[in-house]
């Protein structure tokens, strides 16, 4: 027997069912129900609504998975790269690694930059060995805070070592800045207030470049990023160069992107601070040339690719 109530009861269950419960349940179930025949219990039931139902839930998931691609930030991935260096006359003479790793705190990275000379050429830099670590803490838009950052110098002198350390320590929370150096076992420490923006040193700096934070790398860009010397506040300067500002000298291959960074003289011990590095089609920096460097000129890494 045919009811307008059994139609009416049988409208709001697949309302219900299907998760579409609107406060206009009562006017939808009526109209839905002109469209449903209800009879002896192995009639099958037809429901025209279950179209318009599955193309609402189709679009729903597309834009939510859209929205959710687009306002993500990049995460830090771990690496680490392995060089062969080249100076003077010296080719293949000396080993340098760069990498970034995490902690056991999961917003916390560390990068650490280390360059070290082999055979003869140690023998004529005074078995030089050099190193740069940074920690950082991972922030929510996705770019890195540098915490601390060490570097560390030594060399050989006859039987004596020369040992010299400059630690940078970022006090975010009381805002200032604290370096401290120690030279042969002469100490200093300084203080000093934070800028307003939160500086950098060279190994956040790079790797928030390598993250996007300041922007795609397109030929013919500029990025100012706020740094700290012994000087004071101060800037890295980061240029991205088309095809038609790379030096003659020193080379790199085409495609790819070259940077030509500016950097304090006292981070790698240069006369003028000018940094060349180079990303292959792999976004790899796979080549990377510190130009004047003091006592060994021009000092060349690239890339191994074992």
């Amino acid at each position: 027997m045919k009811t307008p109530l059994n139609r009416f009861g049988i409208a709001l269950l697949l309302l219900i069912l299907t998760g579409t419960f609107p406060a206009q349940a009562n006017s939808i179930a009526e109209k839905i129900a002109e469209t449903i025949t209800v009879g002896p219990a192995e009639t099958p039931i037809e429901t025209p609504v279950e179209t318009p139902i599955e193309t609402s839930v189709e679009t729903s998931v597309e834009t939510s998975v859209e929205t959710s691609v687009e306002t993500s930030t990049v995460i830090p991935v771990a690496e680490r790269h392995r060089y062969n260096i080249a100076f003077l006359w010296f080719s293949r003479i000396a080993t340098a690694e760069l990498s970034l790793q995490p902690t056991e705190d999961p917003d916390l990275w560390e990068a650490t930059l280390a360059a070290r000379t082999r055979g003869v050429a140690a023998w004529v830099t005074s078995d030089r060995a050099q190193s740069y670590t940074s920690l950082m803490r991972w922030e929510e838009d996705g770019r890195l805070t540098a915490l601390r950052h060490d570097s560390v110098a030594r060399k050989t002198e006859g039987r004596r070592e020369r040992v010299r350390l400059k630690s940078y320590i970022f006090d975010h929370e009381q805002r200032r800045v604290v370096e401290q150096t120690d030279r042969d076992g002469r100490q200093s420490e300084s203080v000093s207030s934070m800028p307003e923006t939160a500086p950098n040193d060279i190994l956040t700096a790079f790797f928030n470049v390598r993250l996007g934070v300041y922007g795609p790398l397109e030929a013919g860009r500029q990025y100012r990023i706020p740094t700290f010397s012994r000087h004071g506040p101060s800037e890295i300067m980061v240029d991205v160069l088309g095809a038609d500002e790379r030096p003659r000298s020193p080379r790199f291959p085409d495609g790819g992107v070259l940077l030509a960074v500016e950097v304090d003289q006292d981070v790698f011990d240069t006369n003028d601070g000018l940094v060349y590095v180079w990303f292959d089609d792999q976004d790899r920096p796979a080549q990377v040339v510190v130009q004047n460097v003091i006592g060994l000129g021009d000092v060349r890494s690239t890339l191994r690719e074992n």
